[in-house]
């Protein structure tokens, strides 16, 4: 909660401090950059409690990784965007540092998920299933 309320005053500050400039108002305000420096932060921190979360209890049982997998896709194909863009497309787009953050911070996040799941707790999951066959066999008898 910290953390959001600094972020928060940061954010209200630099607006403050902007709206008090003489000059013109482009899209390269440092509010918005500070927004989206801010939205890299929270992303990174928001990842941290389910990697603690399957390190302390040795299992992904009863968690789903598709929103894992897509979350991965959509990291994927932004970080190829941006790749895209630099290589054919316009010399005015330049390069979002915001944008390469959350992609690359969203697929370093999903690989540490995927890593988990498939190879460090696969036996839980293995043993869980074991466990759910058997007791829909004993609900069948």
């Amino acid at each position: 909660m910290a953390f959001l309320c600094i972020e928060f005053i940061a954010v209200f500050t630099i607006f403050g401090l902007e709206l008090h400039k003489d000059g013109d108002v482009d899209q390269n305000w440092g509010t918005i950059r500070l927004c989206g420096y801010c939205k890299a932060a929270i992303t990174l921190v928001k990842y941290m409690p389910q990697v603690y979360l399957n390190w302390k209890r040795q299992s992904t049982v009863g968690w789903s990784l598709h929103n894992v997998i897509l979350d991965f896709t959509g990291g994927f194909f932004s970080f190829g965007q941006m790749i895209a863009r630099g290589k054919f497309g316009d010399s005015d787009s330049g390069f979002n540092i915001v944008k390469f953050l959350l992609a690359v911070i969203a697929m370093i996040f999903d690989l540490i998920f995927l890593f988990q799941h498939y190879v460090l707790y696969r036996s839980a999951w293995e043993q869980e299933l074991k466990i759910s066959v058997r007791q829909n066999a004993l609900e069948r008898v």
